[in-house]
């Protein structure tokens, strides 16, 4: 059966597993600091001697800021070493506007088993902008690092005997993002990494010998029943074969329209919450009014408060309504600095909220199509409903199948297969660690993020291999 690893109920992401001491298992994840709220995160840290029971989680950040993107290394005995992003440019939120605070890279190890934890130290001081940290080691205890350069978005690689002294990073990839390494027993260094080339997404793998040269990559599946795959986490299984978890990413931006017949004078739009693990928030893109022929009446971007402009003109409440389009619109919570940077107009200004609001537009009596284009928060099945001058448009869009997990497994012959899981049960299952061997026989470790039940945690299940297909071992 699967097992809970995080235990607070706050929001838990990202989980980085690992085998230690034996058959032992180690696992570190980001988690808000509210259940439902994506209030400032940080790293933690457990422990299980058989992955059913885990050691109280300890904190391996300082509470400064948002942290994520963890990589968990077992160097030897009883060190551990961590390594994540944190957003700490001073006086910037790590989504405020115009572009946001910089991600870098932080470091912390444990000598005692993980109970305490070095005070966190940068890893690239010289470096403005980097993320998405992955440790591996050599045989000889040669430790070492791939990541994310932000400002030229490439991946990176360094080295270290002790996980504190860096040696200045080399560029593996241009034009690569999350990055994770690999170094199997053989000492034969093993990379994945997404890619973005024009209208073109996917994954790319590497290999080389000693982490200075590598021989040319070739793509891996990038899709699984038919969605884009996200976030590639590389291992091998005992034979040789290439194990890549990864996961579906449907979170992104919904269009939804409506022909609509209004009889008043006014259009009072209402959006509210269908609480479910992972979307107690919505996010508001913006608002579109078209006439019966197609011409566009009004169109409302909702996003950050712009600077030079008096915050008072800016705030709309769950009663006000708006004036028009030359009337600006902005957040009504305490997060309103926060912007997602997904990439696309529509998303750059996400407007975040748990609670019902109420939007009221002066129309005359008519036929129009509303065009309303939101995100729910985290999870990718939108839990939002409609309603327009107090009757219902829309519930949870029908059709839209929550994320899975994916284990894509590269046979020797080159050809790829596509494993998802868990089963699908109508809640979001992503953001999964990479496979860690089992000690009982052909059977493998593997966490990620669960959105079933009460709460977004993290948790963790034992695959095996049943006539060429894994699968979680309830």
């Amino acid at each position: 059966m699967l097992r809970s690893i995080s235990s607070s109920g706050n929001v838990a992401l990202y989980p980085a597993l690992c085998r230690w001491a034996d058959d032992s298992l180690a696992c570190t994840w980001y988690e808000y600091s509210s259940p439902v709220e994506p209030t400032p995160s940080d790293i933690w840290f457990s422990t299980s001697p058989d992955g059913a029971v885990w050691t109280r989680p300890v904190r391996v950040s300082d509470g400064v800021s948002y942290n994520g993107g963890a990589s968990l290394l077992w160097q030897s005995a009883d060190i551990f070493h961590v390594a994540w992003h944190s957003w700490r440019t001073p006086g910037r939120e790590p989504f405020s506007s115009p572009r946001g605070g910089l991600a870098n890279i932080w470091l912390a190890r444990s000598l005692d088993e993980g109970r305490t934890w070095s005070p966190p130290i940068m890893a690239f001081p010289g470096i403005v902008g980097s993320k998405y940290a992955s440790y591996a080691a050599t045989s000889d205890g040669r430790m070492w690092m791939a990541f994310e350069e932000v400002s030229s978005r490439s991946v990176k690689i360094s080295s270290s005997s002790d996980g504190l002294d860096w040696t200045t990073p080399v560029t593996v990839v241009e034009g690569g993002s999350n990055p994770d390494l690999f170094i199997d027993w053989d000492g034969r260094f093993h990379l994945v990494h997404a890619f973005q080339k024009g209208g073109r997404k996917g994954f790319r793998y590497l290999t080389g010998s000693d982490g200075k040269t590598w021989e040319s990559p070739f793509r891996l599946p990038s899709l699984a029943e038919g969605r884009p795959l996200s976030r590639p986490k590389i291992s091998l299984l005992d034979d040789g074969r290439l194990a890549v978890m990864t996961h579906t990413d449907g979170w992104g931006d919904r269009v939804n329209r409506y022909e609509i017949d209004l009889n008043e004078d006014k259009l009072e739009l209402h959006i509210g919450v269908e609480w479910s693990a992972g979307n107690a928030f919505w996010t508001l893109n913006s608002l579109s009014v078209f006439s019966s022929e197609g011409e566009r009446i009004q169109k409302i971007l909702f996003g950050p408060i712009r600077e030079g402009v008096g915050e008072e003109d800016w705030l709309v409440s769950a009663v006000s309504p708006l004036l028009g389009t030359t009337h600006p619109v902005g957040f009504d919570r305490p997060v309103m600095e926060m912007m997602r940077e997904l990439g696309s107009p529509e998303t750059k200004g996400l407007v975040y909220s748990d609670q019902t609001r109420r939007f009221e537009l002066p129309l005359k009596p008519g036929r129009y199509f509303l065009e309303i284009v939101y995100s729910s928060w985290i999870a990718s099945v939108p839990a939002v409903r409609f309603y327009l001058n107090a009757e219902i448009l829309e519930s949870v869009l029908p059709g839209v199948r929550p994320d899975r997990c994916c284990l894509i497994v590269v046979g020797k012959d080159g050809e790829p297969s596509e494993n998802p899981f868990p089963r699908d049960d109508g809640h979001d299952h992503n953001r999964p660690s990479r496979l860690v061997r089992s000690g009982n026989g052909p059977e493998y470790w593997g966490a990620w993020t669960s959105f079933a039940g009460e709460g977004v945690r993290v948790v963790c299940g034992r695959f095996r291999e049943t006539a060429g297909t894994f699968e979680v071992i309830e």
